[in-house]
């Protein structure tokens, strides 16, 4: 999650893969970072890539239904793949 952060500071990163992504800044495995729920989660930091490439494995349906649409708003919606977690 720390690389999508930086990818919506640098425009050099091309795309973005993660794999099993928390739901929210919530969760125990998630980044510990000061403040951010008062801004955004997750999801929405995901979506922000836009029109990048986001490629997400693993995600929840929940955080794949806020990202699309995200990433639909953008007319991003091509650049954004998901697969389910691999078994």
């Amino acid at each position: 999650m720390i690389a999508s952060y930086a990818a919506l500071l640098e425009d050099s990163i091309s795309g973005v893969i993660v794999h099993q992504p928390p739901r929210s800044h919530m969760e125990p495995t998630a980044p510990q970072l000061l403040n951010v729920l008062r801004v955004c989660d997750i999801p929405h930091v995901l979506g922000m890539i836009a029109p990048r490439p986001l490629t997400m494995t693993g995600a929840t349906p929940a955080t794949v239904a806020i990202t699309s649409k995200i990433y639909k708003t953008a007319g991003a919606s091509r650049q954004l793949r998901t697969e389910p977690a691999p078994r």
